[in-house]
């Protein structure tokens, strides 16, 4: 799995058709995506591929989301940004995600 980390919610048309990953917090919480399928929500709940930065551009990001975009993305949701993340307790470190 190829993931881009950003520190907000971000697509670029650089990224489409790549099978690439985005993985950006909002509201204290990790959100895993694939690239493309993120594009689809946004289609769906925003107005942000008719912007201009979109369209000069071909990159759009933001640090605030819709609310409809938000519940489209809460299967995405991967755990706390600010939390346990490792398991220190087993003999070898693994992801609680």
């Amino acid at each position: 799995m190829r993931v881009q980390l950003k520190s907000r919610l971000t697509i670029s048309k650089k990224y489409q058709n790549k099978k690439l990953w985005i993985a950006f917090p909002f509201n204290h919480q990790w959100y895993l995506i694939e690239h493309d399928l993120l594009i689809d929500l946004v289609r769906d709940k925003t107005s942000w591929l008719a912007s201009l930065a979109w369209i000069d551009k071909g990159l759009y990001h933001s640090t605030s989301i819709n609310p409809g975009l938000l519940e489209a993305l809460s299967e995405f949701q991967i755990g706390q940004v600010y939390g346990h993340v490792l398991d220190t307790e087993s003999s070898s470190a693994t992801m609680n995600v």
